[in-house]
């Protein structure tokens, strides 16, 4: 029997597994906090994520797998864990001359402007201020060097689709930093 030919087309039809595995699609939801319990982000509806993929932290995946539906977890991640240390080499100042008109905070730029660097491996670069003869653009993760606390509850888990699988995502990534990108 062929396994892909006879696979769910759709998530609606996709069958519901016992407990999380490499690779299926976890339906989560998050409250995100800062290591001083600070409120970075909460997510109250589920999302689903693709489990062996680049959907979520691998200290998130190792920590759901085995796992089954209604579990809530609790983690403590350290800087490595998460987005790394804080990289000063990553912050840049360049000419507004070299920038767009329209550039704003909070852009998203794959180049630097002017130079046409590329930003590290994965990371984009990320307007963080504008002056009038410059801009500073950082390719750091906006949580890079922060211990963080979650807290996930899994509210269903499936069998991932063969076009999850082929594209490395169920559609959601964790804070993946190419998703903001405007170019």
């Amino acid at each position: 029997m062929n396994a892909a030919k006879n696979a769910p087309k759709d998530a609606n039809s996709a069958s519901v597994l016992n407990e999380v595995e490499k690779p299926s699609v976890v339906a989560l939801s998050w409250r995100l906090c800062d290591a001083q319990g600070e409120l970075l982000d909460e997510l109250l509806d589920p999302v689903d994520f693709l489990i062996g993929a680049d959907d979520l932290l691998p200290a998130i995946e190792d920590a759901l797998l085995g796992q089954t539906s209604g579990e809530r977890i609790s983690l403590k991640l350290e800087p490595d864990q998460a987005f790394g240390d804080y990289q000063e080499e990553w912050v840049e100042w360049v000419h507004r001359k070299d920038c767009g008109a329209d550039m704003a905070e909070g852009d998203a730029l794959a180049l630097l402007p002017g130079a046409k660097t590329p930003a590290p491996d994965g990371h984009v670069w990320i307007v963080t201020e504008l002056y009038p003869d410059h801009a500073v653009l950082d390719a750091n993760h906006p949580l890079a060097g922060l211990g963080l606390q979650i807290e996930l509850k899994i509210h269903a888990i499936r069998v991932a689709l063969p076009n999850e699988i082929a594209a490395r995502t169920a559609g959601t990534g964790f804070f993946r930093m190419r998703d903001f990108l405007t170019e």
